[in-house]
């Protein structure tokens, strides 16, 4: 129970400084809270003269605007960082689907190139009379498979 009023106690003097602005005039550092002054604890308003006051009270106004500004640049940064990765991010995916876009037409060319080369393959062996009915055959079921990697291709080039 002690150890708990205890932590209640220092949160309250923690929480009371926390709103306390500190002003530095003539040298001599000056606490503000609300519109009391005070140095060392002790209140000043009384002794010190409006002029001293209001200038006290003026340069807590231009930490508070300084340190808005502050929060204001940072919140900025953080936002430029964001963006810059998020550009990032898009130009990484659009290089990437470039590349997958340049994979899928060098497939479709290959696979276009081995079909006209095994045609021609074919062709010379059927003008020679070098084909057997059972090579034809053979021959016509790799044309087969070689179309079909020629459409399987064309469908992955036509995702992108």
């Amino acid at each position: 129970m002690k150890t708990i009023k205890v932590i209640v106690f220092l949160i309250f003097i923690t929480v009371n400084f926390s709103f306390a602005q500190e002003v530095i005039y003539n040298n001599e550092i000056y606490n503000v809270k609300g519109k009391t002054v005070y140095k060392n604890g002790e209140d000043m308003s009384e002794i010190l003269s409006p002029e001293a006051q209001n200038e006290i009270k003026t340069r807590l106004k231009h930490i508070e605007k300084q340190a808005k500004q502050t929060r204001k640049n940072e919140k900025a940064l953080k936002k430029a960082e964001k963006e810059k990765k998020q550009s990032e991010k898009e130009l990484k995916k659009k290089e990437k689907a470039e590349k997958k876009l340049k994979d899928a037409k060098k497939s479709l060319s290959k696979a276009e190139n081995k079909y006209a080369s095994e045609y021609k393959k074919f062709e010379k062996l059927k003008n020679k009379g070098k084909l057997s009915p059972d090579d034809h055959e053979k021959w016509e079921k790799k044309f087969e498979k070689l179309r079909s990697n020629i459409e399987k291709a064309e469908k992955r080039l036509k995702r992108f």
